[in-house]
């Protein structure tokens, strides 16, 4: 297991157990949106404050190492389902590649969805078991991304869904749990401390206030939350460099988000 300490050490600042993960992975399913257009340029840009990991995808990582500093981590996404050109919410999911291939890309995680709720759902945990034990075998940290989905699933930021949903990725081997805020401390609360691995909050569709951004991010963290694993509402912002700086800020330096608006600018 020293494989996954060391990996997890590259991705979790070992002073407070907190990550800082900028998320560039939506390129596999978007093409080259907004600022992510050109890999080396985007891998340069966010990791310019140092945060202390990427969730990135293979092209990504592939054209955009030379600009990838020594001391960022990297999340590699292994999976998918399809593009925004298809049916991308009925679709199901799919492994585009296996830990071995992460593993020559140089990737110190892999991350995989975990949809709970969905009509398929039996043969996703399958898939997720068997990518777990695939990273037992190779000391490798397995992210798995909690989406509540499915016929009975009114809202992806359920409460008892998400609940469940990132204690049973936890039973299935996962290292790191990624999922939605559920929109109060006290449910949070219920997810962190019902999941004995570290859970760490995405941010989902681009926010109209960034006010929004740090107060989820505050919130989270006041509930037992790791960290972040966010993409559009940070790469998104015009100043990329002091947004990344706010966030950790945030996570590592207990900062408010008044402070972190005023680090913004």
């Amino acid at each position: 297991m020293s494989g996954k300490v060391i990996r997890m050490r590259r991705i979790f600042n070992p002073a407070d157990n907190r990550a800082c993960i900028i998320a560039i992975d939506h390129t596999q399913f978007m093409g080259p949106v907004g600022p992510l257009g050109n890999p080396e340029k985007a891998v340069a840009a966010v990791t310019s404050s140092g945060p202390d990991a990427l969730l990135i995808s293979a092209g990504m990582l592939r054209h955009g190492v030379k600009a990838l500093p020594r001391n960022v981590g990297t999340v590699l996404r292994i999976d998918g389902n399809g593009t925004t050109l298809g049916d991308f919410e009925a679709s199901g999911n799919a492994l585009y590649r296996d830990v071995e291939s992460a593993l020559r890309l140089g990737a110190d995680a892999v991350v995989i969805m975990l949809y709970v709720g969905f009509e398929r759902e039996a043969e996703l945990l399958k898939e997720a078991a068997r990518v777990a034990e695939q990273c037992d075998r190779w000391g490798m940290p397995v992210m798995m991304e909690v989406w509540p989905k499915g016929p009975g699933i009114k809202r992806s930021d359920d409460p008892e869904a998400i609940r469940i949903g990132c204690r049973v990725a936890s039973e299935l081997g996962a290292d790191i749990v990624k999922t939605f805020y559920t929109g109060s401390i006290e449910s949070f609360r219920e997810v962190t401390s019902g999941c004995p691995v570290p859970v760490v909050v995405l941010g989902g569709a681009q926010k109209d206030d960034v006010k929004q951004v740090f107060t989820l991010i505050h919130d989270a963290l006041q509930a037992g939350a790791s960290g972040v694993a966010m993409g559009r509402n940070v790469w998104g912002i015009s100043n990329v460099t002091r947004m990344v700086q706010a966030v950790k800020g945030l996570i590592h330096e207990g900062w408010g988000v008044k402070q972190a608006l005023t680090h913004l600018g």
